[in-house]
Formats: structure tokens, C-alpha cells, sequence
């Protein structure tokens, strides 16, 4: 015990002591301000990136959504932003919507990625379909439920060698006004009956 400080300072010199200090002291920071760890600002510009996301797939939605209203076609002679010659009612829609949102100005200018510009012919069809199926017919199926009065449609039809059946419905709307719905395509592995 006659050492115990020359052992004290001699350990205290070491980088293994060094280290141990140094991380104390970190964990130390961690747990008085948790904002700034590395992990919690990741979090926040994950959560951000996010948020800018959805952003822009709301306004491209909002574009698609009302082409679909309005009847007239998405696409154009030649879809690129930049070009002169005429990119469609999409893009030049979508060009309409930057000049008050400054997240979907940046994001038509310069995307983040490449590969998510959320513009492409497959991005239209894809909320074309989310929107067909899980929101327009969830609300055509909430009516029929509704319907006091309404029967189920259904034909087989044969299209290049592909049997389909076509299911519709009809019923009274809380209007008492008929309507007929068509619901959806189905594809047929067969039509005999059999299993």
C-alpha cells in the first residue's frame, strides 16, 4: 500500500484508462441530453425524410386524383419536366402544384434519389390502383351494405384464351335511385365447376 499512489498514477497514464474515461464520459453526455447521440438525430432525419416523402406523394396523388376526375389522359408527347414540347397533364399539373409547394418544387428539380421521383407511368398506375381498389371500392362496398335491397353480377368472360368472371352489383342507394357497380375481375383457373 506503500506505492498505492505511484500504481494510481501509472495506471491513470494508460490508454486503456484513457478509453474507459472517455466513453464514461460520452454515456455520461448521452444520458443528460439524449437529443444529440448519434442513433436520436438519425431518427429525426429518418423521420423527416419521411415526412417529405409523404409530402410529395400526396401532391403526386392529388395530381393523378384529379386527371381521374377531370377524365383527361395523364401522359404526354414526350414526359420530361424540362422539355418544351408537351409532357401531359400529369407533369404539367405536377408543375402547377410546385409554385406553392416549395418540398415538391425541390424534389421535381432535384430527387433525392433517382430511382424515387415517384413520376413514372408505373408510380400513376400503382395509385391508380390503390386508389380503384382499396378506397373507391371499400366505398362502393360500404353502400352496398348500406343497400336495403341489391344482388351480385356475375359473367364469365373469355379474353385470349383467359377466362375472367366480371362481378358487379346492383342496388338501391340511400337515394332510392338503382345504380350497378362493377366490383372487380376475377381470373378463372378453370369453369368446369370441378375443383
Amino acid at each position: 500500500w506503500h506505492k498505492k499512489s505511484e500504481k494510481a498514477t501509472e495506471h491513470e497514464s494508460r490508454h486503456y484508462h484513457q478509453a474507459a474515461l472517455e466513453k464514461a464520459d460520452n454515456f455520461k453526455r448521452a444520458v443528460e441530453h439524449p437529443d444529440n447521440t448519434l442513433p436520436a438525430r438519425m431518427d429525426t432525419r429518418r423521420a423527416e425524410n419521411i415526412r417529405r416523402n409523404r409530402d410529395i406523394v400526396k401532391s403526386v396523388a392529388e395530381a393523378v386524383l384529379s386527371c381521374g376526375r377531370q377524365c383527361i389522359a395523364l401522359r404526354g408527347d414526350k414526359e420530361d419536366l424540362k422539355a418544351d414540347s408537351n409532357p401531359g397533364n400529369f407533369l404539367a399539373l405536377l408543375k402547377l402544384l410546385s409554385k406553392r409547394d416549395e418540398t415538391l418544387r425541390q424534389h421535381l428539380e432535384s430527387p433525392a434519389l433517382r430511382n424515387a421521383t415517384y413520376v413514372s407511368g408505373d408510380i400513376q398506375n400503382e395509385i391508380i390502383t390503390v386508389m380503384g381498389q382499396h378506397i373507391l371500392l371499400q366505398g362502393i362496398v360500404d353502400e352496398i351494405k348500406e343497400a336495403e335491397y341489391y344482388s351480385i353480377l356475375a359473367d364469365e368472360v373469355t379474353s385470349h384464351n383467359t377466362e375472367h368472371l366480371a362481378l358487379c352489383a346492383r342496388f338501391v342507394d340511400r337515394n332510392n335511385d338503382i345504380r350497378e357497380e362493377f366490383l372487380a375481375f376475377i381470373k378463372l383457373d378453370r369453369i368446369t365447376g370441378e375443383q
